[in-house]
């Protein structure tokens, strides 16, 4: 709740509805997660409102529905190739470290997506070589298993996203698309595509800003509850996580 009136700025009563919103979509969209390998049309699902050029690289926040929306879109675009973000329970240390139940559904997990039709990439290196030859991949904005990182303003919060998306996506000459989840008032998951965006390797920076506060904060701002678990685990795990999102070691990331 302190997290949600920390990013939000809303009070307790509605930090609180937030928080049991939150905690239902994490829930209903774990539960969706395990039927999307029996999943053949997802009309009757879900809309789609865009298209994927081809080539692009697309970007979304880390929220609950992110498993749907690469099924979904890979099922719409064949061929499509996933970063594939590593969660807290594969990378924590300490006390955060992964326990055996957590393992035990991690290999479940991955026997469940390898029936999927999407190519899983986990080097990002590889992300300018997909684009250059012309697939479509998608990336978590937020995913904490790059190398290096920037500090970008969002949320009302310093926070570190990593650039080597936007600098792939620059590299390869690709454009960058958005992608956002929700559900609708007639309980249908609605995945909106924004429109292709160029950007040049000079101005990566500010292009991670620009595109932070114009295509991912306003709908964040509607949609709290998508994206309120992800932060309150961020920042739990500020001080044990390898690349924490939210960084008071301002030498950290200097590397």
């Amino acid at each position: 709740i302190e997290e949600i009136r920390r990013c939000f700025g809303t009070n307790i009563r509605t930090a609180e509805t937030i928080a049991r919103e939150a905690e239902d979509m994490t829930l209903q969209a774990r539960m969706e997660t395990l039927l999307l390998p029996r999943i053949q049309d997802f009309s009757p699902y879900l809309r789609i409102e865009g298209a994927l050029a081809p080539g692009a690289l697309v970007l979304h926040p880390s929220v609950a529905a992110a498993p749907i929306l690469h099924a979904a879109l890979a099922h719409r675009w064949p061929g499509l190739v996933v970063f594939r973000a590593r969660g807290f329970a594969e990378t924590g240390t300490g006390p955060w470290k992964a326990s055996w139940l957590n393992r035990q559904a991690q290999k479940r997990r991955q026997k469940e997506e390898a029936q999927l039709p999407i190519l899983w990439e986990e080097n990002p290196r590889q992300l300018a070589y997909h684009l250059q030859n012309g697939k479509r991949v998608i990336v978590a904005l937020d995913d904490r298993s790059f190398r290096r990182f920037y500090p970008v303003d969002f949320l009302g919060q310093k926070v570190w996203l990593s650039p080597e998306p936007w600098e792939a996506a620059a590299l390869a000459h690709a454009p960058l698309q958005s992608a956002t989840i929700c559900r609708d008032r007639d309980r249908v998951l609605q995945i909106t595509l924004g429109a292709p965006y160029q950007i040049s390797p000079e101005n990566i920076h500010r292009a991670m800003q620009q595109w932070i506060s114009t295509r991912v904060e306003p709908w964040l701002q509607l949609h709290p509850g998508s994206y309120a678990i992800w932060l309150a685990e961020c920042r739990i795990r500020s001080t044990s996580a390898p690349h924490p999102l939210y960084q008071f070691d301002t030498n950290a990331f200097s590397r």
